[in-house]
């Protein structure tokens, strides 16, 4: 039983955003910009409880997607759920989020833009400038299901030097991830530029039916991003982005022994109706 489901969106943005400097390990902390409350502005500056990760940050602490912030963020839970899809996350900020069966209570936004179903919010992190996580009540802001807080993923946006990267990892079960980007500018003369990524990653079924043999827990991802940047003048920016996902993977099933035929056919039926 495989579920497919393919996410995009098209984003158009007219607000410049200060990028979030880039800081080694071993160099003093001066000043980290966020966006927090809509606008940028320094962290020590923000009245809320407010965690924000660059991207070397995540790449040092080994995040491979938004689940495993759990690590690094106090008071904070994220899970991929299991059952019918795969792909979705369950999300609690201070006990306070997406119980099934009842509205979000933590909110899920790519670059400011709502998710507003937990399925195909398992984000991964490749092209990305910074990810933020809001604790507490947000709702003046960023509306309704945000009572217990937000998560912002913030993707990179292009620079004025030409930049690319590409990254490979290998692990158990035969799991493999392929991931790069670049950007860097178009016509710098017009003020235009550009940035692309891609990710695709695989690994074998973690779960295995003992009755059939089939396999669950898998993973099946390629994603892709791409954005343009036209510097119209001084303060002025229009950004437009694109994001597409594809995702195969296999469910992940409540921990059990075995699943009946009986079983397996309603789970198919159920995601068949939702398909057609």
């Amino acid at each position: 039983m495989t579920h497919r489901r393919l996410i995009s969106s098209l984003m158009c943005l007219g607000i410049a955003t200060p990028a979030l400097p880039v800081l080694a390990n071993n160099s003093p902390i001066e000043e980290v910009l966020v966006t927090a409350r809509k606008r940028a502005e320094s962290l020590q500056e923000v009245p809320m409880a407010v965690s924000a990760f660059s991207s070397s940050q995540l790449e040092t602490a080994q995040v491979d997607d938004i689940t495993d912030l759990q690590r690094m963020t106090p008071n904070v839970t994220l899970n991929e759920t299991s059952g019918l899809v795969a792909g979705a996350v369950q999300v609690f900020i201070r006990g306070i989020g997406n119980d099934p069966g009842f509205d979000q209570g933590v909110g899920i936004y790519l670059d400011d833009i709502y998710l507003n179903r937990t399925t195909g919010a398992l984000l991964k992190s490749y092209d990305i400038e910074r990810i933020e996580v809001l604790k507490g009540p947000q709702g003046n802001l960023y509306g309704r299901n945000t009572i217990g807080g937000a998560v912002k993923y913030v993707t990179r946006k292009p620079g004025d030097e030409l930049m690319g990267d590409v990254k490979a990892s290998y692990g158990a079960f035969g799991a493999a991830e392929l991931s790069g980007s670049v950007s860097g500018p178009i016509n710098s003369d017009a003020g235009l530029y550009g940035s692309a990524g891609f990710l695709r990653s695989e690994r074998d079924a973690l779960q295995r039916n003992r009755s059939n043999g089939e396999g669950y827990w898998d993973e099946d991802v390629t994603a892709l991003r791409g954005s343009l940047l036209w510097r119209m003048k001084e303060g002025h920016e229009l950004t437009l982005a694109a994001d597409i996902m594809q995702d195969n993977s296999a469910a992940r099933l409540p921990e059990r022994l075995a699943v009946d035929a009986a079983t397996l056919a309603g789970i198919d039926f159920v995601i068949s109706g939702a398909n057609n």
